[in-house]
């Protein structure tokens, strides 16, 4: 990924919408699509929701990789409501929440 498009997905995964993120990043929203898209397609997704979860998936790996073959269990969910109990708000808030739902310990 470019570093404007790993820049959009910092943003995205703090669940900022393509204006929010225009104003950040100093582009316009057009742009930050444009982004979006070209970001969908290398990480085989194809909505903002996808992607969260897709980058956590990544990162859950990377740090189970670097634990090695003493990796102990480093994710536990913590079911608090998110998704699951149809909680209010967009489904990237929403995907939002249920990411922050997921602990990681060492």
């Amino acid at each position: 990924m470019t570093k404007q498009q790993q820049a959009v997905c910092d943003l995205v995964m703090e669940g900022l919408g393509n204006k929010a993120i225009a104003r950040q990043l100093g582009l316009s929203p057009r742009t930050i699509e444009d982004h979006k898209l070209s970001v969908y397609r290398k990480m085989g997704v194809s909505n903002g929701i996808q992607l969260v979860r897709k980058i956590f998936e990544r990162r859950i790996e990377e740090l189970a990789s670097s634990h090695g073959d003493t990796a102990p269990a480093i994710v536990r969910h913590r079911p608090t409501g998110g998704l699951i109990d149809g909680a209010g708000g967009t489904r990237l808030q929403d995907a939002r929440r249920l990411a922050e739902q997921v602990e990681y310990t060492a």
